[in-house]
C-alpha cells in the first residue's frame, strides 16, 4: 500500500469528516459511514450518527446495512459466470412468459419487462409489508406484454435482477447468497457480505433505517424476503475490498458497456471529472447507499440509514477528495536539487497545496492538468510537475526548463 505523507493524510482526513459532519447535522439521530478508497486498495473512513437509535448504538466500519439496488452487481458478476450473454432466460426458468428475453437484456435493463415494485404496487401491497421471492414470481408470471421491444430502451427495472437471481440458483444448484460466498465473498475476505433472503434473519451489527419527522425520527419497516436486485448487506470495510478488485479488472468493466451514461453489467457507465466512472446507488426504506468506482484513481462508498440522505452527491464529493491533488498527501515535501544547491518545500494550503522557497516566501499552487501546477514567480510564471510518486519535483519557467528536484525528505 502506498504510504502517505503525514500532513496530507490528515487533511484528507480531516476534509472527509467534515463532508460526513455536513451530510449528518444530529449526531444523535441516524447517519452515514463513508469510504475513501484509494486505487492501491487502502481505505479512510469517516462515520457519524446512530445505526440503531433505540439503543444508541453508533455507526461504525463494522456496521452492516441493507444495500439496496448496490446489490445488482454482485448478482450480474454472479451470472457472469455461468451463463453467456446471448442465452435466453427461458431456457433455465421455463415459467417466464416471455422466454425470448436474453440475459444481456435482462441485466443492461432492456427487457421491456415491467418493475415488481411498480406492479406490487399497483396490485395494493405496501412497501412495508412482508414482499417474498414467491410473490413476485406469482406477480411476473402473469404478465402478458412487456412496455417496450426487447433490446431497443433503457428502462430500469428491478424484475430483471430477480429473476436473475433465480438463474444463478437454478445453474449453480444452490442459493444466490451460498454462490456469491464461495465464489466472489470469500476469496476478497468479504466476511461481513450477504445476501439476506428472509425477512426474519438475525443480521449481526445490522442498521436500522429511518426518516425525520416533525418531531424527531421514525422507523421505516423494511420487510423484503427476496434477493438479487436487492438485499446484499454487507460494510463498508467489504465494499472497499470490492471496488479495489473489480474496478482495476478489465474484464469486469467488459466489451459490452457502451460509453458513458449508459448502464453495464449491473452498475452506470458515467464520468467523473473527465474519467470513466461505474457507479450504483440505492434506496430502500431509509437506506441510502452509493458505491462508485474510477478505475485507476479509486472508489467512494456512502452507506446510510436515514431517507434524507443525498448518496449521489455525498459520493461525488468523496471522489473529488481522490482526485485532487491538493489532497494528495504524495507531492507534500521537501525537495532538493543538485544543479541548483536548493531546497524547496511543498506544503498543505487551506485550498490545495503551496510552494516554499527561501526569499521567495509562500505561494499557492495552481493545478493545470494531472499533477501539474502553476506557481507565480517574480520574472516568470513557474510550472512544476511531480512524478507518478512525488519522489522527484520538475521546475520549469520559459527560459529555465526541466530543473529537477529530488525528495529529501525520506
Amino acid at each position: 500500500m502506498r504510504s502517505q505523507n503525514r500532513s496530507g493524510s490528515v487533511m484528507r482526513a480531516d476534509r472527509l469528516a467534515a463532508l460526513v459532519e455536513a451530510a449528518v447535522p444530529d449526531p444523535d439521530g441516524p447517519g452515514v459511514v463513508v469510504g475513501l478508497v484509494d486505487a492501491d486498495g487502502s481505505l479512510e473512513t469517516a462515520a457519524r450518527g446512530m445505526a440503531v437509535l433505540e439503543h444508541e448504538v453508533p455507526i461504525s466500519d463494522r456496521t452492516v446495512f441493507h444495500l439496496a439496488s448496490v446489490s445488482k452487481q454482485f448478482t450480474a458478476e454472479a451470472v457472469r459466470s455461468l451463463v453467456g450473454a446471448d442465452e435466453q432466460i427461458g431456457d433455465y426458468l421455463p415459467w417466464v412468459p416471455f422466454p425470448h428475453l436474453t440475459i444481456e437484456q435482462l441485466v443492461q435493463h432492456r427487457s421491456g419487462l415491467r418493475d415488481q415494485w411498480q406492479l406490487v404496487e399497483a396490485a395494493g401491497w405496501r412497501m412495508e409489508d412482508v414482499i417474498t421471492t414467491a410473490d413476485l414470481v406469482e406477480l411476473i408470471r402473469r404478465q402478458t406484454t412487456l412496455q417496450s421491444i426487447p433490446g431497443t430502451t433503457y428502462e430500469y427495472s428491478n424484475t430483471n435482477y430477480t429473476l436473475l437471481g433465480l438463474l444463478v440458483e437454478t445453474v449453480a444448484g444452490e442459493s444466490l447468497d451460498s454462490y456469491c460466498r464461495k465464489q466472489l465473498f470469500e476469496p476478497l475476505g468479504m466476511a461481513d457480505t450477504a445476501f439476506v433472503a428472509s425477512h426474519r434473519a438475525v443480521v449481526r451489527r445490522r442498521a436500522s433505517s429511518y426518516a425525520r419527522t416533525a418531531t424527531g425520527y421514525e422507523r421505516i419497516a423494511l420487510s423484503y424476503a427476496t434477493v438479487g436486485a436487492t438485499s446484499l448487506h454487507s460494510t463498508v470495510t467489504d465494499l472497499a475490498r470490492w471496488a479495489a478488485s473489480v474496478s482495476s479488472r478489465e474484464s469486469w468493466r467488459g466489451t459490452t458497456y457502451t460509453g458513458s451514461d449508459s448502464y453495464g453489467w449491473g452498475v452506470h457507465i458515467g464520468e467523473h471529472a473527465g474519467e470513466l466512472k461505474l457507479w450504483h446507488a440505492g434506496a430502500d426504506a431509509g437506506f441510502r447507499t452509493h458505491l462508485a468506482m474510477v478505475p485507476g484513481v479509486g472508489s467512494a462508498v456512502v452507506l446510510g440509514n436515514f431517507a434524507e440522505l443525498d448518496p449521489d452527491a455525498l459520493a461525488s464529493q468523496v471522489l473529488d477528495l481522490l482526485e485532487s491533488p491538493s489532497s494528495d498527501g504524495r507531492f507534500v515535501g521537501t525537495y532538493y536539487s543538485d544543479e541548483l544547491m536548493a531546497t524547496v518545500r511543498v506544503v498543505p494550503d487551506e485550498q490545495g497545496l503551496a510552494f516554499e522557497r527561501p526569499r521567495y516566501g509562500r505561494r499557492r499552487m495552481t493545478p493545470v492538468g494531472e499533477r501539474a501546477f502553476t506557481v507565480p514567480g517574480d520574472e516568470a510564471e513557474v510550472t512544476l510537475r511531480f512524478d507518478q510518486t512525488g519522489a522527484e519535483l520538475g521546475y520549469s519557467t520559459p527560459e529555465a526548463r526541466d530543473l529537477v528536484f529530488r525528495r529529501s525528505d525520506g
